[in-house]
């Protein structure tokens, strides 16, 4: 349960728990919300301080997705340069700890490992931006219920892609390939509710075109590492066969 010295130095650890608090000021516009809404992002990085001492290799997943997650942010949007380094350094301090293979894991994928890591890892990011959207409008329920919809969706994908299923990583690129056609239409609405406004969460303060952009990267690594995933299948049946 505890991720071993082995794995982790209790130096570079140290320096993980420490560094993964101090990212908060990226998110410093959503922790301006009022109501309850503000405890949102420090309580995901204090649960990365705590998960990161975890050896479970979906915990060291989430923990790395959400620290990327900061990193990104801040360095795109210039916000707050402390807490961007902050989040460099906890990923640093990290490494590759905890994410290799363990005993028992349901995860223990034969090939493309570390392509699967990160599909979960973005995967992870995009639920975790739609789960701060839902908070951040907790008010409007209609926008509340279309993000967990779209949430609970690209969950399904990460929890296949865990389990080593195919179809995980089909889903999650038709939902990665959706969410940045939704992002990238703007403000339009549907049924009243505005489609995706990314840009409202303050971290994202460049255009809806931009933020698009980066949403359509996302989209891509998913189909690539499905395209992949399915040559490699495809290989292993025409070796099967040719024998």
């Amino acid at each position: 349960m505890f991720l071993p010295a082995n794995d982790l130095p209790w130096a570079r650890r140290l320096v993980a728990m420490i560094a993964a608090p101090l990212a908060l000021g990226v998110w410093q516009e959503p922790a301006s919300w009022g109501g309850p809404h503000r405890y949102a992002p420090p309580a995901a990085l204090l649960a990365c301080s705590f998960l990161l001492n975890v050896a479970s290799t979906g915990a060291q997943i989430a923990v790395r997705s959400f620290l990327w997650l900061s990193l990104v942010a801040g360095a795109v949007s210039g916000m707050n340069r402390f807490s961007t380094l902050a989040a460099a350094c906890a990923l640093l301090a990290l490494g590759s700890a905890g994410l290799g293979e363990q005993r028992g894991s349901r995860f223990a994928p034969i090939a493309f490992r570390r392509s699967l890591i990160a599909s979960i890892m973005v995967g992870l990011a995009q639920i975790e931006l739609l789960v701060l959207l839902a908070i951040r409008h907790a008010d409007h329920p209609r926008r509340v219920v279309f993000d967990l919809a779209w949430a609970a969706l690209v969950g399904l994908g990460v929890a296949g892609v865990y389990r080593l299923r195919v179809w995980g990583l089909l889903m999650q690129a038709v939902a990665s390939i959706g969410l940045a056609v939704l992002v990238g239409l703007g403000f339009r609405r549907i049924a009243g509710v505005v489609l995706l406004p990314i840009v409202d969460l303050g971290i994202m303060t460049w255009d809806t075109t931009t933020v698009g952009v980066v949403w359509a990267a996302m989209a891509v690594l998913h189909v690539a590492v499905l395209a992949l995933v399915l040559r490699r299948i495809g290989r292993s049946r025409g070796c099967a066969r040719a024998s």
